[in-house]
């Protein structure tokens, strides 16, 4: 024979599981992150751009680089197989340093002085295994 009672059971629990369901999920969707909207940009904003090549095309791979802070503009490059660069425009135009002077090109670290900046520090060999 059926309890008379286990529908009213029943019905007791569930009215008493609803309200925290329904709590937890209005707190996962106050929490949750909104959608981005894609960004939509007009290309005619890029009609004016052209490709341009903006390192040294012998240089290789840099593996390390360096500047100095009160030159904004100047930059030094360590490659794998081209040696020691610098640029004083940003890197818009590059030349070469070490070509007449060190026979591995492989340059591992590169440094200024922070007491004289015409001091630079140039470790060959590269922790990059090819």
């Amino acid at each position: 024979m059926k309890h008379p009672n286990i529908a009213a059971h029943s019905l007791l629990l569930l009215a008493t599981l609803l309200p925290a369901t329904h709590d937890a999920q209005r707190t996962r969707a106050r929490n949750a992150v909104p959608a981005v909207a894609p960004l939509r940009v007009d290309s005619l904003l890029f009609n004016g751009m052209r490709y341009r090549m903006v390192g040294p095309f012998r240089g290789g791979r840099a593996t390390a680089v360096t500047g100095i802070a009160r030159q904004p503009h100047v930059f030094y490059m360590g490659t794998t197989g081209g040696g020691v660069w610098k640029t004083d425009d940003a890197g818009m135009h590059w030349t070469p340093l070490t070509d007449a002077f060190l026979d591995n090109g492989n340059i591992g670290a590169i440094d200024v002085a922070d007491s004289d900046p015409n001091v630079i520090y140039v470790g060959t060999g590269s922790a990059s295994i090819r």
